[in-house]
């Protein structure tokens, strides 16, 4: 298994993923891993920016903390939706998403957020709210999409991993490359997935330097 560059977990063997980053590399020198993998952290946590968004349309739309909590949760299956069957074409989203992914996501950082909004411009019924209509929507989002992935697969896969493949796919169909993500013995012998993962850990390393 490796590592996005933030620390999201993607349980595929090393020369298997790196294989496959090292074919996107080969069409397109731009789209090396860093930035592949940095695509699927914002596929991961695309959820939670539809979900913050939703949050705060429910707030405007009504006056009672269900109202917030109600358009948190839709948000959030609505932002899983986009990504697990292909939206995210949508102009923007997903340049949002990666921005959202690098600041605002990661050790609880987007609920405490949304949590200490609501304290300062409610009370602390709608922070409780938030922090439970957070819990409730990766419920669900855990229990339903992990198995629509299992379904899909055959054997249990992260929501990482389907994002992995998701991104792949994309990016493959893009550049005229094969969407399967098999790899053969030839391209694991070549080489080029240890090429591509020694510029993929410089690039990790530069940026923890400049961070």
């Amino acid at each position: 298994m490796f590592m996005t560059p933030r620390g999201l977990t993607i349980r595929i063997e090393v020369p298997t993923g790196f294989a496959l980053l090292a074919r996107l590399r080969s069409r397109d020198p731009k789209m090396d891993a860093f930035c592949v993998l940095n695509t699927v952290e914002a596929f991961e946590h695309a959820p939670s920016l539809v979900g913050f968004i939703g949050a705060f349309v429910g707030l405007f739309l009504g006056s009672a903390w269900w109202h917030m909590a109600l358009g948190l949760v839709t948000g959030n299956i609505l932002g899983q939706l986009l990504t697990t069957y292909g939206a995210f074409a949508i102009p923007g989203l997903a340049a949002i998403a990666m921005w959202w992914s690098r600041w605002l996501c990661g050790w609880g950082l987007a609920t405490g957020i949304g949590a200490a909004l609501m304290w300062w411009l409610r009370d602390w019924h709608y922070a409780a709210a938030w922090i439970g209509g957070s819990v409730l929507a990766f419920v669900i989002r855990f229990f339903i999409f992990e198995r629509i992935y299992f379904d899909k697969m055959g054997h249990p896969v992260t929501q990482a991993e389907a994002n992995f493949v998701k991104v792949y796919r994309q990016h493959a169909d893009r550049l005229g490359l094969p969407q399967s993500v098999e790899v053969e013995e030839d391209e694991i012998r070549s080489g080029e997935w240890q090429r591509c993962l020694q510029d993929y850990e410089a690039k990790c390393a530069g940026n923890r330097e400049v961070s």
